[in-house]
């Protein structure tokens, strides 16, 4: 939507002895596509990235998260 405004404004900010400048327009082609495109290449890394969240050996996920730093500290010093 933006770029529809843009186009407008920016020939209207242009010099008027500009080459070809009553041959600028909006295409809508051009637009869909880009859309599209974006919205295509967000989808497939968003589902990558849930994928990849998702995916992995769960156990020691949870292992590596109650032996953090702290824990391990508390634990060596225990031992001596």
């Amino acid at each position: 939507m933006g770029a529809l405004f843009g186009v407008a404004g920016l020939v209207a900010l242009a010099p008027q002895n500009l080459p070809r400048l009553d041959s600028v327009f909006d295409q809508y082609s051009v637009l869909a596509f880009a859309f599209l495109l974006s919205t295509a290449v967000a989808a497939g890394l968003g589902a990558f990235t849930a994928a990849r969240a998702t995916s992995g050996d769960r156990a020691r996920a949870s292992r590596k998260v109650v032996a953090d730093k702290p824990v391990r500290k508390a634990a060596s010093a225990l031992a001596g």
